[in-house]
């Protein structure tokens, strides 16, 4: 039989988020109702249904052409930090002026179970975090620990729920009072067209236009505050968007729309079709960098959020989170793993990192310190989406980056548990490397093939990199992945194998650039 040669699809944008919910990849198609050639919209998604591409992959981000393996660059040591837990949480925040650097800010639990917890921070310059104060908690607060921010007129501050409230001068933290609230009851802060914003489990206030810690009621100063109409339930978080900022409930969500009047700075109304956000949940909002909408997890999945509708994005990925069910991939057995959802929910959270990435970070519940062992990737500019498997309590900018000296790419890091700071390095020999899988390539419905080569561009070295073929004899049951030594050490490599199979699927564990992917292939017996 002849030899065939296809070159493999690495640029689709569907994704496949489960790979036990992708079918196989006919490239004869035949009779098959599963893809329409006549859909060209760049923008529809359809077009890529059935096409043969990626269903697994971790560590691994979009390219140009293709897919690339990441690996991880150390940025932040965690010494000078005692204890067993760092950190409980951790925020981003953007520096005060004339403070160059951005800001890393953490509550740490030195001794799990108690309930004094130690101030650290980071700013560029330091060479290690700074221990600052100590704040005593209770059960109540603990339970409900969302450290909050405010960028006010120039000054920085830090909210602790139902604590208090802090200000930054640079170089340590000073305890400041919300004159005319209950800092007992007040859960967080925001800012919004220059006012700070407090808010609690029933009201929102907004502070003097000259004093941004004054709250007391004044039509002089400008302070005030008061329920939210439409407000379906306790409110739970507030984010700021570019025209106010919208407030959630565990039920529903509420814009809160900047007027430009004094005595009323804010109008209030009922998003349309919004999700709420619960109590329980941590960092579900980030601000898109295309629309200036926000990206918020809500009850409704993933949506694109606006002051006056809510649409939902990427369902297949709340699809995935919110399943029973968890999946990876071992590297060292390569076999997928699932575990059973029921024995602890997907936890997951939100972030908008470099305004260009979309990090939806999620794991297994785990608590104290809230961890979290993957993330799926949405480049916002490619409109493709990667996936890192590494353990991790936040994305956030590279707090280093203060005169721009960073790229995009490099200004993407990952704090881990211990409170060291990861870059993502998108080098072309990054270390450690990633796994990708694609197919599972099968030429018709009814008869298997032998795959004969399979030439790779690109890798730097081959020694760096094992490709795999995984296949089946019935379509979906995976055999033992047989391992491919290449022929060429050059950067495009050529890997000859004579593994025959109803369909084939390819490993690539290691450090690589995946620009094009040739099968060879010749047609074999019936099943």
């Amino acid at each position: 039989m002849s030899q065939v040669r296809y070159r493999a699809n690495l640029s689709a944008k569907d994704f496949v988020f489960a790979a036990q919910n992708w079918g196989r990849s006919v490239i004869l198609k035949q009779y098959d109702q599963n893809f329409s050639r006549q859909i060209v919209s760049p923008t529809d998604p359809d077009k890529d249904i059935g096409i043969p591409q990626i269903f697994y992959c971790h560590n691994v981000m979009p390219a140009a052409q293709g897919f690339q393996s990441v690996g991880y660059l150390n940025q932040i040591e965690n010494t000078n930090i005692p204890g067993t837990a760092f950190p409980y949480q951790i925020i981003d925040v953007p520096s005060m002026s004339g403070v160059a650097g951005k800001l890393l800010f953490s509550l740490v639990d030195d001794t799990p179970g108690q309930t004094v917890y130690n101030m650290y921070s980071w700013a560029e310059g330091d060479a290690a975090w700074i221990y600052q104060t100590n704040v005593t908690l209770s059960s109540a607060q603990y339970n409900r620990l969302l450290i909050t921010s405010a960028f006010v007129n120039g000054l920085l501050y830090v909210y602790i729920p139902l604590t208090g409230c802090w200000s930054w001068n640079g170089s340590a933290w000073t305890p400041v009072t919300l004159t005319g609230l209950n800092e007992s009851i007040v859960v967080g802060i925001i800012e919004s067209f220059g006012y700070m914003i407090a808010w609690t489990q029933t009201t929102v206030a907004w502070s003097s236009t000259l004093t941004p810690t004054d709250f007391t009621p004044s039509l002089e100063t400008g302070a005030g505050g008061g329920g939210v109409e439409g407000a379906q339930g306790d409110l739970y978080i507030l984010y700021p968007h570019i025209f106010g900022f919208i407030v959630f409930t565990d039920k529903n969500c509420v814009s809160a729309v900047y007027s430009g009047n004094v005595r009323y700075p804010f109008n209030f109304r009922k998003i349309i079709g919004g999700g709420g956000i619960s109590q329980s949940s941590v960092n579900m909002g980030a601000i898109d960098p295309e629309s200036g909408n926000l990206y918020a997890y809500t009850t409704a999945g993933l949506q694109l959020i606006s002051v006056t509708q809510a649409q939902v994005v990427f369902p297949e990925l709340a699809n995935y989170i919110g399943g029973s069910r968890f999946e990876d991939f071992n590297d060292t057995t390569l076999a997928f793993t699932e575990t059973d959802g029921t024995a602890g929910f997907i936890d997951h959270c939100v972030h908008v990192v470099s305004n260009r990435y979309l990090v939806i970070s999620y794991g297994i519940l785990t608590l104290n310190p809230l961890t979290y062992t993957h993330a799926l990737i949405y480049d916002t500019a490619m409109k493709r989406w990667g996936k890192l498997k590494f353990t991790h309590m936040t994305a956030v900018e590279n707090p280093a980056n203060a005169s721009g000296e960073f790229t995009t790419r490099s200004n993407f890091c990952l704090l881990d548990p211990t409170g060291t700071l990861w870059q993502v390095d998108f080098g072309f020999m990054a270390t450690s490397g990633g796994t990708m899988i694609l197919g599972k390539y099968q030429h018709s419905r009814d008869r298997m093939i032998t795959l004969d080569q399979v030439d790779v561009d690109f890798v730097e070295n081959t020694a760096n990199l094992n490709v795999y073929d995984m296949v089946t004899y019935d379509g979906k049951t995976f055999q033992t992945p047989v391992l491919i030594l290449p022929i060429t050490a050059n950067n495009a490599p050529q890997y000859p194998t004579r593994l025959t199979g109803m369909n084939h699927s390819l490993i690539f564990q290691g450090i690589f650039t995946l620009d094009s992917l040739m099968l060879t292939y010749h047609i074999n017996g019936r099943r």
